[in-house]
């Protein structure tokens, strides 16, 4: 068996790390620390009081900055305000430039 030598350790090491980092990027899931952090899930029962209350992964917990608890009003507020965005995206028209660069067209103008 072949012994792997020092310089081909440092041969072999950030390509391994570069293979890696990669997999990483490309096959990771956009994921939640906690199910009650996805808005997908905060309509289910395991994310409604009083069944996340006793470890305090109701919504409410999850998401405010300072600690301050939501109230449901606000909740329903910002569920209100993920549908209206989603809805107005998905209704966006394409943005068109107004003139495509031709060869004729510079990209700058030459400062004289």
């Amino acid at each position: 068996m072949k012994k792997i030598g020092l310089v081909d350790m440092y041969t072999y090491l950030p390509i391994l790390a570069l293979i890696v980092g990669i997999f990483a990027i490309f096959f990771a899931n956009d994921s939640y620390r906690y199910p009650c952090q996805d808005p997908a899930n905060w309509e289910t029962a395991d994310c409604q009081p009083p069944a996340c209350t006793a470890s305090s992964s109701c919504p409410a917990n999850l998401i405010t900055l300072d600690g301050t608890p939501v109230s449901p009003e606000q909740m329903q507020s910002i569920i209100d305000d993920i549908k209206a965005t989603e809805a107005a995206i998905t209704n966006m028209n394409p943005v068109v430039p107004e003139e495509t660069p031709t060869e004729e067209t510079p990209l700058y103008e030459e400062v004289k």
